[in-house]
Protein backbone atom coordinates (compact mmCIF):
# COMPACT_ATOMS: atom_id res chain seq x y z
CA UNK A 1 0.00 0.00 0.00
CA UNK A 2 1.01 3.88 -0.13
CA UNK A 3 1.24 3.72 3.55
CA UNK A 4 4.26 0.83 3.23
CA UNK A 5 5.59 2.56 0.77
CA UNK A 6 5.82 6.28 2.69
CA UNK A 7 7.08 4.30 6.35
CA UNK A 8 10.21 2.70 3.92
CA UNK A 9 10.76 5.79 1.76
CA UNK A 10 11.12 7.79 5.80
CA UNK A 11 13.30 5.25 7.09
CA UNK A 12 15.65 5.38 3.57
CA UNK A 13 15.77 9.32 4.22
CA UNK A 14 16.45 9.19 8.01
CA UNK A 15 19.65 6.92 7.68
CA UNK A 16 20.12 8.41 4.44
CA UNK A 17 20.48 11.76 6.50
CA UNK A 18 23.43 10.46 8.20
CA UNK A 19 25.98 10.80 5.78
CA UNK A 20 27.59 13.44 4.16
CA UNK A 21 25.83 16.68 2.94
CA UNK A 22 22.81 14.79 2.32
CA UNK A 23 20.50 16.70 4.77
CA UNK A 24 21.35 19.76 2.99
CA UNK A 25 20.57 17.65 -0.70
CA UNK A 26 17.39 17.13 0.57
CA UNK A 27 16.31 20.10 0.95
CA UNK A 28 17.87 21.75 -1.90
CA UNK A 29 16.01 18.88 -3.80
CA UNK A 30 12.73 19.74 -2.76
CA UNK A 31 12.22 16.46 -0.21
CA UNK A 32 11.58 17.72 3.10
CA UNK A 33 8.04 19.20 2.22
CA UNK A 34 6.19 16.64 0.77
CA UNK A 35 7.59 14.53 3.83
CA UNK A 36 5.82 16.47 6.17
CA UNK A 37 2.35 14.95 4.15
CA UNK A 38 3.07 11.30 5.33
CA UNK A 39 2.12 12.68 8.91
CA UNK A 40 -1.63 13.14 7.52
CA UNK A 41 -1.14 8.50 7.62
CA UNK A 42 -3.53 7.25 9.91
CA UNK A 43 -0.75 4.59 10.39
CA UNK A 44 1.19 4.92 13.39
CA UNK A 45 4.41 3.33 11.56
CA UNK A 46 4.40 6.26 9.19
CA UNK A 47 4.16 8.44 11.96
CA UNK A 48 7.41 7.07 13.68
CA UNK A 49 9.57 6.80 10.17
CA UNK A 50 8.73 10.19 9.22
CA UNK A 51 9.35 11.82 12.78
CA UNK A 52 13.24 10.17 12.37
CA UNK A 53 13.45 11.54 8.68
CA UNK A 54 12.16 14.95 10.24
CA UNK A 55 14.02 14.62 13.27
CA UNK A 56 17.49 13.81 11.08
CA UNK A 57 16.54 16.61 8.20
CA UNK A 58 15.90 19.08 10.99
CA UNK A 59 19.94 19.40 11.64
CA UNK A 60 19.90 21.65 8.63
CA UNK A 61 18.72 24.57 10.07
CA UNK A 62 17.07 25.71 6.16
CA UNK A 63 14.58 22.42 6.18
CA UNK A 64 13.80 23.78 9.64
CA UNK A 65 12.29 26.61 7.49
CA UNK A 66 10.95 24.61 4.98
CA UNK A 67 9.17 22.15 7.75
CA UNK A 68 7.31 24.98 9.55
CA UNK A 69 6.47 26.68 6.45
CA UNK A 70 4.60 23.11 5.12
CA UNK A 71 2.84 22.95 8.32
CA UNK A 72 4.89 20.52 10.54
CA UNK A 73 3.94 21.80 13.82
CA UNK A 74 -0.09 22.83 14.15
CA UNK A 75 -0.05 26.34 15.82
CA UNK A 76 -2.99 26.47 18.70
CA UNK A 77 -4.63 29.45 19.88
CA UNK A 78 -6.38 29.04 23.13
CA UNK A 79 -8.45 31.63 24.49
Amino acid sequence: TEDVLRRYLAEAIAECCKWGNNRQAFGDNQAVAPLVKHLKSSDPNVHRSTAKALHQLSKNPMNCVTMHEAGVVRVYTFF
